[in-house]
């Protein structure tokens, strides 16, 4: 009785490694078949940014120039190396970015907005009102009336 329950216990784990082998087996065949799903890398860098932690802006950072080489058409890049600039106290070069942004994404209110505060970092007052203003003009948030407010120069509405 021993020897039998010992063959059929043999053979039972035998069966299992089989079956475990043939579907470890038929599981990574179909997945080399199946498309790879794209990294929205974008989302990865803001999500690192809206952790609002300084330690977050070194990863984020090192991937979104890394990012921004493969996909320089991408303003959502664009923008968070903005953000990182102006987080790190570069406002001429969180300029640069906001403006390429922009011209990547010329309705885009919030880089209006976010481009005429950078401005007045960079004493443009006269440029940040312009910027304020086409903000206010796409979406007219009381945070963009505020800027132009208290900017010296203003804008004009139009």
């Amino acid at each position: 009785l021993y020897n039998w329950i010992k063959s059929h216990q043999l053979r039972s784990y035998a069966t299992g490694i089989a079956v475990s082998v043939l579907l470890g087996t038929s599981s990574v065949l179909l997945a080399s078949h199946m498309p790879q799903p794209q990294i929205a890398w974008d989302r990865v860098i803001w999500g690192y940014l809206k952790m609002n932690d300084k330690a977050a802006i070194p990863p984020a950072k090192k991937l979104a120039v890394r990012v921004a080489a493969e996909q320089p058409e991408n303003p959502k890049i664009q923008e968070a190396l903005a953000y990182i600039a102006a987080a790190e106290g570069r406002y001429p070069e969180a300029v640069r970015y906001y403006r390429r942004t922009i011209e990547l994404r010329m309705d885009d209110h919030v880089a209006h907005y976010n481009l005429a505060k950078m401005l007045v970092k960079v004493g443009n007052d006269a440029e940040a009102a312009r910027e304020a203003r086409l903000a206010a003009d796409i979406d007219p948030l009381p945070e963009y009336q505020q800027l132009l407010d208290e900017l010296p120069v203003r804008d004009k509405p139009k």
